[in-house]
């Protein structure tokens, strides 16, 4: 069975995970940089998502023309990527050292 690659915001929030809209992330805390990507990201930067493989939380993707504008993300954070290579949505940064 295909898994589910599309949420609202109610379904989102139903789940009780981590999610961001335009800016702000809700139900997140993290004490150390993550990088966290969408399916598409994982495989364009060689390191795609596994069958198996959970998502971390979701993000709100704009460019979409539906109310069905949540798409999972996946951790990479110990995959080594070049940040360069990284949009900044991407990097999830703890509150404590982020820029305000």
């Amino acid at each position: 069975m295909k898994k589910q690659s599309l949420f609202t915001r109610e379904e989102v929030e139903a789940t009780g995970m981590p999610y961001v809209g335009f800016t702000k992330w809700k139900n997140l805390e993290v004490s150390e940089e993550k990088v966290y990507v969408t399916k598409t990201r994982a495989r364009e930067l060689g390191f795609p998502v596994k069958e198996d493989e959970e998502p971390v939380g979701y993000r709100y993707v704009n460019s979409l023309p539906s109310p069905t504008q949540y798409v999972p993300v996946y951790d990479r954070t110990q995959e080594h990527i070049d940040k360069s290579k990284l949009y900044s949505k991407e990097i999830v940064i703890p509150l404590s050292v982020s820029k305000k």
